[in-house]
């Protein structure tokens, strides 16, 4: 019997490492009411699941969360004990400017508007997200 056990908790104790995600990846469903553009990409109006993981990447799924529309890196650093108000919320004008998901806010680069963008270029507006 006790051989047994010498030889089965090995294995367990490994599966329950492997099974363990190492960090839990932030996720929010949001509703855009326009065209945006994400990185390179540009996201026509509707429901959009932005999810960033712990090394900054920020993935952009369709609303059901079986295609990924754009993939970006971005800034991360945590969020500061006054920032804790704007978790879950997503900025943004004619591009996605900031992401603030969990503990954690997502800086985005910014880019050359485009010229049939020109006219969304006013203050950004924030929405607040749908948690999963």
């Amino acid at each position: 019997m006790r051989s047994l056990l010498c030889r089965i908790l090995p294995l367990v104790l490994l599966a329950a490492f492997v099974a363990a995600p190492v960090a839990a990846d932030d996720a929010a469903l949001f509703r855009i009411g326009h065209v945006v553009v994400v990185g390179d990409v540009r996201l026509p109006a509707g429901d959009y699941t932005f999810r960033a993981t712990p090394r900054g990447l920020v993935l952009v799924y369709d609303r059901e969360m079986k295609k990924v529309q754009a993939a970006v890196l971005v800034e991360r650093s945590p969020l500061t004990w006054a920032e804790h108000e704007k978790a879950n919320t997503l900025s943004h004008d004619w591009a996605v400017r900031s992401l603030y998901l969990g503990e954690h806010g997502y800086l985005f680069a910014p880019g050359p508007v485009p010229p049939d963008l020109v006219a969304r270029c006013g203050p950004a507006t924030t929405i607040v997200a749908q948690v999963r």
